[in-house]
């Protein structure tokens, strides 16, 4: 479910029967501006160990303005305070390269992540997808000539194909997300490696740290079975 908490009558009627009948190890998505206290020790008891929300970006007036978010920075600093009270990890989610994103806008939301905690910060690039509001006002705006019909151009890991400033340092920022989040002491070096055009080695420092920092601690799985999609993913994508 996009946003499991919404219903909150529904929700505690289903807690309490999951944790009485089920009580298997669970993760879920809500909204910063809904979590309360009350839900996040209901969903402790019942046997949710994280939770995922959306931060999208660490600047409040492109999360709203261009985003149409309309979640506050202190709603996000007051959720992430209520999930650690009650010893719920959490992840967020985050997209760089926005229409008329900056690097140091960008550089925001990886600080935002850094202050609140994150465990793992799940971060993409913007792609202007047809059928999008968005993808249109990118159109209208002149920052793509047409909007891609096959999504192999349009990769939200790899590069954007936005035409704007501070574009290229933003796709190589992308690519250290998980790093910094994790280290946070590594930001002042990385800030100065996006200046460098080291394309082969971000990649894969990307795929790398994805693989250590998300992809292990998300499934939960043994190294032999992360070893082995890792393959598949670098033998088939």
């Amino acid at each position: 479910d996009d946003t499991f908490v919404l219903n909150k009558e529904w929700l505690y009627l289903f807690l309490e029967k999951y944790a009485r009948e089920l009580r298997l190890p669970m993760y879920c998505t809500v909204r910063a501006d809904l979590v309360t206290s009350e839900m996040a020790k209901a969903l402790k008891d019942a046997g949710c160990y994280r939770v995922s929300f959306g931060v999208e970006s660490g600047v409040e007036q492109i999360r709203n303005m261009v985003l149409g978010k309309r979640i506050l920075d202190e709603q996000i600093y007051k959720a992430a305070d209520i999930l650690k009270n009650a010893g719920l990890g959490f992840q967020t989610t985050n997209m760089m390269g926005l229409p008329g994103e900056r690097l140091e806008d960008a550089l925001s939301t990886l600080e935002m992540n850094i202050r609140i905690g994150a465990d793992i910060a799940w971060t993409s690039l913007y792609q202007p997808y047809p059928g999008t509001e968005l993808g249109k006002k990118a159109f209208e705006d002149g920052l793509i000539e047409k909007l891609p019909d096959d999504e192999s151009l349009a990769d939200a890991h790899t590069a954007s194909i936005l035409d704007q400033p501070d574009i290229r340092e933003i796709e190589r920022l992308q690519k250290f997300a998980y790093l910094v989040v994790k280290f946070p002491s590594t930001l002042p070096t990385i800030k100065k490696l996006v200046r460098r055009d080291h394309r082969r080695l971000y990649h894969w420092i990307h795929r790398i740290s994805y693989l250590l920092f998300y992809f292990k601690k998300i499934t939960k799985m043994s190294w032999a079975r992360v070893i082995e999609e890792a393959y598949i993913a670098w033998k088939y994508y």
